[in-house]
């Protein structure tokens, strides 16, 4: 069997998607978003969240630096991910174009 296919018929490619459109995946989130401990990332994270937040952190005048937040948070993800191809002189440059 192709591992391609393998992949793409593993048990969260069949459950993810039925479970995020679930009755219990939005009774998870409002329990998390009524819990009165709601974290940055619990909204960062969420796809039905974000998008409020991020128009509340527009009308704030807050959304260029949302927008750096997520740039160096997916830039830091990014360096994680490739350390050992890490090339400090690359990362530095790459990293200036978030400044500018």
């Amino acid at each position: 069997m192709d591992p391609i296919n393998v992949k793409s018929s593993s048990p969260h490619s069949w459950f993810l998607p039925k479970f995020l459109a679930s009755d219990y995946y939005l009774k998870h989130q409002i329990d998390v978003f009524t819990s009165g401990s709601v974290q940055l990332a619990d909204i960062l994270y969420s796809d039905s969240a974000f998008p409020y937040f991020m128009e509340y952190v527009e009308q704030e005048g807050g959304r260029s630096m949302l927008e750096f937040f997520v740039a160096a948070t997916n830039f830091r993800q990014q360096l994680r991910h490739d350390s050992p191809l890490f090339d400090a002189a690359q990362a530095q440059s790459d990293a200036m174009v978030l400044y500018d």
